[in-house]
């Protein structure tokens, strides 16, 4: 099901091209359905989503949030590709991440 949901969801997307190759469950999170689709472009993005009564604005302000962040190159963070009361689609790390001091960290993917 939630296949089909996410496919409906990136044809609104003009910003994605591609089609989903895989959509596997991802990890991490309590309150969220969270999920890493593969495209056959190559590109994986990480897609959040909540069962329940969406909570408005929520995942618009996460979205903000990470493009406040990216602007100070300081950490790496994915880059919001969508946002919505009902889904958040990121660009997923596909590798290490490292930090500006040289340590580094897994990220994903």
């Amino acid at each position: 099901m939630i296949h089909e949901e996410i496919e409906i969801l990136f044809q609104e997307i003009d910003s994605i091209e591609g089609n989903i190759t895989k959509v596997a469950p991802g990890h991490g999170g309590s309150i969220n359905q969270s999920y890493l689709v593969t495209l056959d472009t190559g590109q994986l993005l990480f897609v959040k989503t909540h069962s329940n009564t969406s909570i408005p604005g929520m995942y618009e302000a996460e979205a903000k949030a990470l493009n406040l962040l990216a602007v100070h190159d300081v950490i790496e963070v994915p880059r919001s590709i969508h946002a919505s009361d009902d889904y958040l689609v990121l660009e997923a790390f596909q590798e290490e991440c490292r930090h500006r001091t040289g340590r580094s960290r897994w990220a994903g993917g």
